[in-house]
């Protein structure tokens, strides 16, 4: 084999090896990089997004979780975000689920 050949198959070989190692890295990442932040010491999981549902193009309501209190906010594009029910308890949520009897 040439000098020629065997740099270019080196060439190839270290770029398939660097891009096979990319993918790993993102499959690792895309499967446990959501409970990377559980792992660290000390951390808490006190704020949380429960659930987010879109109500037209420009209304988006989204139930927050902070400690054991969960909160209904409506998200629009243009204004400021609207606290639709604030401190919501777990236990009461769960013991009603259709929500409060008006």
């Amino acid at each position: 084999m040439t000098p020629e050949l065997v740099s270019a198959l080196r060439l190839l070989f270290a770029l398939i090896f660097t891009l096979s190692l990319f993918g790993i890295v993102m499959w690792f990442l895309r499967r446990y990089g959501q409970n990377l932040g559980d792992s660290i010491k000390g951390s808490s999981q006190r704020l949380g997004i429960l659930e987010a549902r879109s109500i037209d193009t420009r209304h988006r309501l989204v139930l927050v979780r902070r400690d054991d209190r969960e909160h209904l906010l409506l998200l629009t594009q243009n204004g400021p975000p609207l606290v639709v029910e604030s401190g919501i308890s777990r236990a009461e949520a769960h013991a009603n689920p259709i929500g409060p009897a008006r």
